[in-house]
């Protein structure tokens, strides 16, 4: 055996494997605190058999300290941030409006896992709080209240339940090759949007009212966040399982290349 193949062998062995698995798709688990019951962590089963039927495997990833998250980071080819509660807006520069509740530790963490995607390549798909906090990391700003901030209704939330809504997608995006149309119907349960983009980001998707619902990463790097809720969408709905879909062929794409 020639050294020149000796010394390559471990990276042949490590893509062949890789394209022979599926690939590992990490979401983030959330604090759930029940007053005088003991604290859990949960997160929607509808993320993980999202991600199981885009043909990856779901990893939760729980707040845990650093040292331990990075490992758990380490084994997933790509992540999933999902819906939950506010950001704290301190991380954009503005005071807390009275309908914002957060859950700092959650930032913290998904914050950690946003920066190391970004320094790695690895895909990222942001749903609801996963793409205002995918714009936040970057720099930009959200309304906190979207009836009280801005006059727009329609678009859901805790009280109002799920609405739906038509939204128009730019032309020449990486969402436009995931929708393969201009204009969809998509689920939306959201009091906050992006109101200022974030660096290296692009607005990819408006609702007929203008606000922001879909936001991507310039260049290579696959990080999209969309307001609406894909998990609850049908498997074969490209605003549905399509998104889990991209998301899951981007990591496997990535995995190999690395």
């Amino acid at each position: 055996m020639s050294l020149r193949f000796s010394l390559a062998f471990p990276m042949i062995f490590r893509a062949s494997f890789l394209a022979m698995r599926e690939p590992i798709i990490g979401i983030s688990l959330r604090p759930w605190r029940r007053p005088e019951k003991t604290d859990r962590w949960m997160q929607s089963i509808g993320y993980f058999r999202a991600v199981e039927a885009s043909g990856a495997v779901p990893l939760g990833i729980a707040p845990v300290a650093e040292p331990a998250l990075r490992d758990l980071y380490d084994l997933c080819e790509g992540l999933v941030l999902p819906g939950g509660m506010d950001i704290a807006p301190e991380l954009y520069g503005d005071e807390r409006h009275t309908t914002t509740e957060i859950q700092p530790e959650l930032d913290a963490m998904e914050l950690a896992l946003l920066r190391w995607a970004e320094e790695d390549g690895k895909p990222v798909l942001g749903i609801c709080r996963g793409a205002q906090l995918l714009n936040a990391a970057k720099g930009g700003a959200l309304w906190q209240d979207l009836p009280a901030q801005r006059g727009v209704c329609g678009h859901g939330g805790d009280e109002a339940g799920t609405a739906f809504h038509d939204i128009v997608v730019a032309e020449g995006s990486r969402l436009r090759q995931v929708t393969d149309t201009g204009r969809i119907l998509v689920n939306s349960r959201h009091h906050q949007a992006v109101s200022a983009l974030g660096a290296g980001l692009s607005a990819v998707a408006h609702a007929p009212d203008g606000v922001i619902e879909a936001i991507e990463a310039h260049g290579p790097w696959f990080a999209l966040g969309v307001q609406w809720h894909p998990e609850e969408l049908p498997t074969e709905s490209p605003v549905g399982g399509g998104m889990f879909r991209a998301l899951a062929q981007a990591a496997s794409r990535r995995a190999v290349a690395y």
